[in-house]
């Protein structure tokens, strides 16, 4: 891979770099995360609901609604819009503390995205009692429409800044960088994702051993 690199006004300055041998050298950690996660789901109602009923502003040109951001823990934030077609977008944003691929990740998130299913389902029936809960799907049903998926390396680096992104064999994009993270950069490998799938069946794959984003190299025997 050969990245250019403006050195003054005329000065063009080309840096190869030996991808495999960089993604080696950064040495990985063994369990993968995923941060600005992205999912949907639909609830005929909710957009009219939250348009007639509550004070809650409209964008002028996508005339989506969005409500006020969820705080989860370290950091994580959430925001949920509401589209007028009746579909609903929540954004996790959550990069400086992203999400482990594991069963504890799955069920801290589930957790955190149950209350705010919760959250709407309160919201509507404070001035709808007739209102059914199960007209908003259950987190389990909500599908991924994006995340960005990968391993943070072990140990801390000093010096300038890397970012190199590029595409992989299926078309996904994937970045190499570092990440500042309270003071102290870190290797960061992802892959920008558009999977479509509920949250049980993503992290029933990525859990399974035999899925692997960057292979890891055996600890050496001392």
């Amino acid at each position: 891979m050969t990245i250019a690199h403006m050195g003054g006004t005329h000065d063009l300055k080309k840096i190869k770099i030996n991808l495999a041998s960089l993604l080696d050298s950064l040495d990985w950690e063994d369990i993968c995360r995923v941060h600005n996660v992205v999912l949907n789901f639909s609830v005929n109602g909710l957009y009219d609901f939250y348009l007639k009923e509550t004070n809650s502003s409209v964008n002028e040109v996508s005339k989506d609604i969005q409500l006020p951001k969820s705080v989860w823990s370290n950091g994580r934030t959430l925001k949920t819009v509401l589209h007028h077609n009746g579909k609903v977008t929540a954004h996790l944003k959550c990069s400086k503390c992203p999400v482990e691929v594991s069963i504890e990740g799955l069920v801290s998130l589930a957790s955190f995205l149950g209350g705010i299913r919760r959250q709407l389902i309160d919201s509507h029936i404070l001035s709808d009692l007739q209102f059914e809960e199960n007209k908003i799907p259950r987190v389990e049903d909500w599908l991924v429409v994006q995340w960005h998926y990968g391993r943070d390396g072990r140990y801390e680096f000093s010096g300038p800044t890397l970012n190199v992104t590029f595409k992989i064999w299926c078309a996904n994009l994937a970045r190499i960088y570092l990440k500042n993270i309270d003071n102290r950069l870190r290797g960061r490998l992802e892959i920008v994702e558009n999977p479509k799938k509920t949250l049980p069946e993503l992290f029933e794959e990525r859990v399974n051993p035999k899925f692997v984003l960057h292979p890891v190299k055996p600890k050496k025997s001392t």
